[in-house]
C-alpha cells in the first residue's frame, strides 16, 4: 500500500506523521527517519509485509516506530509478542489486522484464534473485518475481552445489516466501524444509538462511514450522541444545513489506533 507520505519520505523535516511500507525503505533509513519524526513532534508507522527479520523489527520498535502487521506478513505468535514488547519499550505501538477466518485449531499458514487472544492480552492492538469472512460473535467477544485485559484496542469493521451483538461489543470496549448504508430503518437508528451509549460508557466509540447522502436529521442525532462521521461524499453546498455538520464532523478527530492505517478506509 502506497501512502501520501511515502512520496516525501526523503524530506523528513517537512513531515509530521509518516506511514511507509517496509519494501520502500531500509533499516538504517528508518532509524534516521524516526529520529526526524520525533524531533518534529510526529510519528513514523511501518507497514510490515515480512521484508525485515524479527530482530530488525525489535530494534525499530524500541526506536519508537509504530508497526502495523498482519497474518499476511508473518504467522508465528512469538514474533508478534517480541514485536509488541519492543514497541512498548519504545513508547510505540504494534497493530495487527487479521485476514481470513478465525481458526479454532492450529493449522499451517494460519494464526489461530487462541494466538490472537494472547496477542491482545499482551497489548497488541487487533483489527478484524467481516467484509470477506463471517465472524462468530463469541469469537469476537473473546478478542474484545482479551484486548481489554491487555489495555489494547479491538477494532471491528462491520459490513452489512446492523446486529444486536454490536452493542455488546461496544459495551465491552470495542471500537466499531460501519457503513451509513446499514441504516435502513428506525430500528437500525435505535440500535446504533444504544451502541453509542454503550461505547461511551466503556470508553470506546462508533465510526460511521457515509458513502452516499443520508438523512441529515438522523446524522445530526447520531453525531450529538457521540458518533464519529466520515463523509466519503462530495462536500455539500455551503448553504446546505448538512455542510455545517460535515465541518463539525471533520473537527471530531478519531483517537489514535481506532482505525487500521488510515481513518477513511472501510476495510
Amino acid at each position: 500500500m502506497d501512502t501520501q507520505s511515502d512520496s516525501n519520505a526523503d524530506c523528513p523535516a517537512d513531515q509530521r506523521d509518516i506511514t511507509i511500507r517496509d519494501d520502500k525503505t531500509d533499516f538504517h533509513s528508518l532509524l534516521a527517519l524516526v529520529k526526524a519524526c520525533r524531533a518534529s513532534g510526529g510519528r513514523l508507522r511501518l507497514i510490515d509485509s515480512g521484508m525485515f527479520q524479527i530482530s530488525d523489527l525489535e530494534w525499530l520498535g524500541e526506536a519508537g516506530i509504530d508497526i502495523a502487521t498482519s497474518n499476511q506478513a508473518r504467522r508465528e505468535l512469538a514474533e508478534f509478542i517480541l514485536m509488541g514488547n519492543a514497541a512498548r519499550k519504545g513508547k510505540a505501538s504494534a497493530s495487527y489486522f487479521h485476514h481470513g477466518p478465525f481458526e479454532l485449531k492450529e493449522a499451517p499458514k494460519s494464526v489461530p484464534l487462541s494466538a490472537l487472544a494472547e496477542m491482545g492480552r499482551s497489548g497488541i492492538h487487533l483489527y478484524a473485518s467481516n467484509a470477506k469472512e463471517e465472524r462468530d460473535s463469541s469469537a469476537l467477544e473473546m478478542l474484545v475481552r482479551a484486548c481489554r485485559d491487555g489495555k489494547a484496542r479491538f477494532v471491528y469493521y462491520h459490513h452489512g445489516g446492523l446486529e444486536a451483538s454490536l452493542e455488546n461489543y461496544c459495551r465491552q470496549g470495542a471500537w466499531i466501524h460501519c457503513l451509513g448504508s446499514s441504516l435502513l430503518s428506525r430500528d437500525d437508528l435505535l440500535l446504533l444509538g444504544d451502541s453509542l451509549a454503550a461505547a461511551r460508557a466503556a470508553g470506546s466509540g462508533v465510526i460511521l462511514h457515509l458513502e452516499r447522502p443520508s438523512d441529515a436529521d438522523a446524522l445530526d442525532d447520531l453525531f450529538k450522541a457521540g458518533a464519529y462521521l466520515i463523509f466519503q461524499t462530495p462536500p455539500s453546498d455551503y448553504r446546505s444545513w448538512q455542510r455545517a455538520l460535515e465541518l463539525q464532523a471533520k473537527r471530531r478527530t478519531l483517537p489514535a489506533l481506532t482505525f487500521y492505517l488510515f481513518p477513511a478506509l472501510m476495510l
